[in-house]
């Protein structure tokens, strides 16, 4: 059987059990996140990840993203910072889910 065949008849017999997967969209923030003080929500979002650390180290970017021949650890893209410096503190990482029909950069 050719390999285009056998990943759709894989796919064909997967589709029941896809079909019953708990997919719901969320109406409200995770119990125990809230929004940052510095920051305000887009009307409309939700928090779907929460993670505060009350100190740990990380980096911040002082320059463009350039291509490189090494990966980013947090977004697995092929670019990094030419100048960076690393700090301590308080970190807290938010991700929201918008509107599906509002666009993220605007």
């Amino acid at each position: 059987m050719r390999p285009f065949l056998l990943i759709m008849a894989t796919c064909a017999a997967l589709w029941p059990a896809l079909s019953l997967a708990d997919a719901t969209v969320p109406t409200k923030d995770i119990p125990g996140s809230k929004d940052s003080p510095a920051l305000k929500r887009y009307d409309g979002s939700f928090i779907v990840s929460y993670t505060k650390f009350s100190y740990t180290d990380f980096k911040v970017s002082l320059a463009n993203l350039e291509p490189t021949d090494q990966h980013d650890v947090m977004t697995n893209q092929p670019v990094l910072p030419k100048q960076e410096k690393e700090l301590e503190g308080v970190l807290t990482r938010l991700v929201y889910l918008i509107p599906a029909d509002r666009s993220p950069s605007r």
